[in-house]
C-alpha cells in the first residue's frame, strides 16, 4: 500500500483537524461535509466504526474521535494511503485499520460494527478510472448503492447505526425502501439543496 506516492493538491481545516487531499483522490464536497457535520453531533463512544469509501480520510479522522476502532476501506489504493496520511497527521492512526477493497470484500464476515458511514458514488454516469469511480454510480446512479444495501445488514451489530448520503439523482426512495425491508428503522435526518441536486442524509438503525 505504501508504495503509492501521493501528490498533494489541497489542504484544508475542518473541526480543528488538518487534511491534505492528494491527486486521484476524491476531494471532499457538499456530500462529504453533510456526513461530517452530522458526525460532530454524535455523543458517546462507539466500539467499532466503518468508513466505506474513505477517500482522503475526512470521516475516518472524525470517527476516530468517537470510536475505539475505525476500519477505513476504499477501492482506490491512493485514497487509502491518503487516509493513512491524514490519520497520522491528526494523531489518530493508532485506532485506524486501513484496507484497500471493494466495499466490504476484505472484511471478515464475523466483524460487526456499531456505526457505518458511506458517501457512495451516486452520479448516474458510467465513468472509469480510480478517481471517477468515487462518483460514478452506473447508468442509474445505484450500481454501488444496491450492492452495498445487500450486504450492510450483516456487518451492522444489533442497534447499530448506518449513516449514508443519497441524492435526488439516484432515486433515494429505493434506498429507504430497501433498508426498511431489511428491518432497519429509517429516517432522513438532513437535506441540503445544491444547484443541480438535493442531498439526503439517511440514518438507519438496525433492530435489536
Amino acid at each position: 500500500m505504501h508504495r503509492h506516492k501521493l501528490t498533494i493538491k489541497r489542504k484544508f481545516r475542518f473541526a480543528g483537524f488538518t487534511f491534505l487531499v492528494a491527486d486521484k483522490v476524491y476531494d471532499p464536497a457538499e456530500d462529504s461535509f453533510l456526513l461530517a457535520e452530522y458526525l460532530l453531533t454524535l455523543s458517546g463512544k462507539f466500539v467499532r466504526a466503518l468508513d466505506v469509501g474513505c477517500g482522503c480520510g475526512l470521516l475516518t479522522v472524525l470517527l476516530a474521535k468517537i470510536a475505539s476502532e475505525v476500519y477505513a476501506v476504499d477501492l482506490n489504493p491512493m485514497a487509502v494511503v491518503n487516509t493513512v496520511l491524514n490519520a497520522t497527521l491528526n494523531d489518530v492512526y493508532a485506532v485506524v485499520h486501513p484496507l484497500t477493497c471493494d466495499l466490504t470484500s476484505a472484511l471478515n464476515t464475523h466483524i460487526q460494527f456499531n456505526l457505518i458511514v458511506f458517501n457512495p458514488p451516486y452520479l448516474p454516469v458510467k465513468d472509469e478510472g480510480e478517481l471517477e469511480l468515487s462518483w460514478s454510480g452506473g447508468l442509474e446512479g445505484r450500481e454501488v448503492i444496491d450492492r452495498f444495501l445487500e450486504e450492510v445488514a450483516s456487518y451492522l451489530a444489533p442497534g447499530g447505526m448506518l449513516l449514508m448520503v443519497n441524492s435526488s439523482l439516484c432515486k433515494p426512495a429505493k434506498t429507504l425502501r430497501a433498508l426498511r425491508l431489511s428491518g432497519f428503522k429509517v429516517e432522513v435526518v438532513k437535506k441540503v439543496k445544491i444547484p443541480w441536486e438535493e442531498l439526503y442524509l439517511v440514518k438507519a438503525v438496525k433492530s435489536l
